[in-house]
């Protein structure tokens, strides 16, 4: 676990800060050849941020 507060993580719904390595594991995915049936994706990695927003209006 990260040095994330209580008071943060609360509104964060993965429920924990983002570390470098959570992007790299994206890039890596998109640099691969395992992927090949995607095309024109935008990929948000925002630790649901997005999603959350959306389902409170």
């Amino acid at each position: 676990m990260n040095n994330c507060s209580a008071l943060i993580c609360e509104f964060i719904p993965i429920g924990h800060i983002g570390q470098p390595q959570d992007i790299v594991a994206v890039t890596l995915l998109l640099a691969s050849d395992k992927p090949r049936f995607m095309a024109a994706q935008c990929m948000v990695v925002d630790n649901g941020q997005r999603t959350a927003t959306a389902d409170n209006g």
